[in-house]
């Protein structure tokens, strides 16, 4: 019996032995219930993300992942010393010759490497390999509710549905797609900036701070745009933070410059690492992305924009691009069954979104510093990836990366009308 099947058994009893006894840590029956539910339902989503590249579309980024790993798995068994050619294979792209054309798509040949690495714990098996970024992703978004629970009480239904239970953020977070690791390293980064620091506990600050740091290379360098908008909002939010509470009485517009300079600062510093991101070429690349995915795209299944002229043109076009990459395709823009099933999910959020404006103004809420900056964040990263990836469906696959907050932030605003509070208050964990 080979080896690496060996230590893949070990590896599918050390994590069911280890799910279980964190199920049975669960305080609540209702946490313990929540938690299954959950759980069951990311695996099916991963597994009916598999059935739907496989049985219906027979191809797509899933099945390359897997395809090309699976071929440097079995290359990599064939070597005389194993452990020498992986080490190449990782740290000097030491590959076959069929799969050198990844070496110009950086992020899907670290994708191809970790699904190859993995394969030698779980076994060549794409069902295997699935459920594992399933579970991985669902540990991010689990992780990320239980520090909302315990930082913001009344976001706790909300970052419930929101993360654990929307439909399409769920179906495309998870599976063998580069989403799911994605958005278990930013939830795992969001849920480490709301614990409190223990000042006591010094070992645990440390295992934080590496985690986050490890996380934030991970997310970095599968979807360094994600990274990057993240970045600027968190590192905003936590100048100001430190600066308001020195400085209580220090005028708005002091604030906002502070602001601009921070998040300019912070997309310099990234610039140096990421080509992309660097000032003078972040607009171009966009446009350059935009009519590529255009001319790829079936006409009628792509957001259409024109690159602006003139200042009007620009606001215009970031305008319409916000609203894109929340709300779009509506039903009328929807031409198949899973873009009319997304469709009736994006108009639900287009209708919350309009009432919890309308409480907004009518109980007069005010945001605090972390809610502006999270809607900073989601504005921002809807603009861009519209503009960047118009298809209808590449652009739900991006928006999982900030779709979910935007529901968080519309349903909290929700929860605060006393009817609605009332009738989740029964439904609370």
């Amino acid at each position: 019996m080979r080896l690496w099947l060996i230590i893949s058994v070990l590896m599918y009893i050390i994590t069911f032995a280890g799910t279980y006894w964190y199920w049975e840590r669960l305080n609540q029956k209702k946490e313990q219930y929540l938690f299954l539910a959950a759980l069951l339902f990311k695996l099916l989503c991963g597994l009916g993300l598999g059935a739907l590249y496989y049985l219906y579309y027979d191809a797509g980024d899933t099945i390359k992942y897997y395809d090309r790993a699976l071929y440097l798995f079995e290359w990599l068994l064939k070597e005389d010393n194993l452990f020498a050619s992986l080490y190449r294979v990782l740290f000097y792209d030491k590959i076959p010759d069929a799969l050198t054309i990844l070496l110009s798509r950086p992020r899907a040949f670290l994708m191809v490497k970790l699904v190859a690495l993995a394969m030698f714990f779980l076994g060549p098996w794409y069902l295997s390999i699935s459920l594992y970024c399933s579970l991985f992703s669902f540990a991010g978004c689990w992780f990320l509710y239980r520090r909302i629970k315990n930082y913001a009480p009344g976001w706790t239904m909300p970052a419930c549905f929101s993360l654990l239970f929307l439909p399409s953020f769920v179906f495309w977070s998870s599976g063998l797609l580069k989403d799911s690791l994605a958005t278990a390293a930013l939830m795992v980064i969001a849920g480490i900036l709301l614990l409190k620091p223990e000042k006591d506990n010094y070992r645990k600050m440390m295992l934080m701070v590496l985690l986050s740091v490890i996380s934030f290379v991970l997310l970095f360098q599968l979807k360094y745009y994600t990274a990057a908008l993240f970045a600027l909002s968190v590192c905003s939010w936590k100048v100001l933070a430190l600066i308001q509470k020195r400085m209580p009485s220090i005028p708005a517009y002091m604030l906002l410059l502070i602001a601009i300079f921070s998040m300019s600062l912070v997309v310099g510093i990234l610039g140096t690492y990421h080509p992309n991101l660097h000032f003078s070429r972040v607009w171009h690349l966009l446009w350059h992305n935009y009519e590529i995915i255009a001319q790829l795209s079936t006409p009628g299944y792509y957001l259409v924009f024109e690159a602006p002229d003139s200042v009007p043109g620009g606001v215009s076009t970031v305008a319409k691009a916000t609203w894109s990459g929340l709300f779009a395709p509506l039903p009328w823009q929807a031409h198949e069954g899973l873009s009319l099933l997304l469709s009736v999910e994006h108009s639900l959020l287009l209708l919350c979104s309009i009432l919890a404006l309308l409480g907004l103004f009518s109980t007069q809420m005010k945001p605090s510093l972390i809610v502006w900056h999270l809607l900073l964040y989601v504005l921002l990263s809807a603009c861009l990836l519209a503009i960047a990836s118009p298809n209808y469906g590449s652009l739900v696959r991006y928006g999982v990366a900030y779709r979910p907050f935007a529901w968080m932030m519309v349903l909290s605003v929700l929860m605060q009308m006393t009817p609605l509070r009332r009738f989740v208050e029964k439904f609370e964990v």
